[in-house]
């Protein structure tokens, strides 16, 4: 006797795409939890997005009338983590003459910044 296939409920949405919806539900989760752990400061949510789209596929019944063949289910998982932003820092403005006599006005470092690109 053969069991019977099991319907798309949310315990066997990972089921999609052969199981490749579950493992990319995992490694969404995987990720926002990684990204929590590296910026532990940060309270805004992280946020693992899974989106069910529904697309029936008529067949004509005897009587004419249209009845369901079908459906055609795309999964989609998005993941969503606040942006990767400094906290601002303000720089030194810096005047003087450009070779053409016009004036050119700069954002400049108050120091040497530390992790400058060429100097290991």
């Amino acid at each position: 006797m053969s069991e019977k296939a099991p319907p798309l409920t949310h315990d066997t949405i990972g089921e999609l795409e052969a199981g490749g919806i579950g493992y990319a539900i995992n490694a969404a989760i995987e990720e926002m939890m990684a990204d929590c752990s590296r910026r532990p400061g940060l309270e805004k949510a992280r946020t693992v997005t899974i989106t069910l789209k529904f697309k029936p596929r008529a067949s004509t019944l005897d009587q004419g009338r249209a009845g369901l063949n079908s459906v055609g289910v795309l999964a989609d998982v998005k993941t969503s983590s606040p942006p990767r932003a400094s906290s601002g820092e303000f720089l030194n403005v810096a005047e003087s003459i450009g070779a053409d006599g016009k004036p050119v006005i700069q954002a400049t470092f108050a120091q040497m910044p530390l992790l400058r690109a060429g100097s290991n």
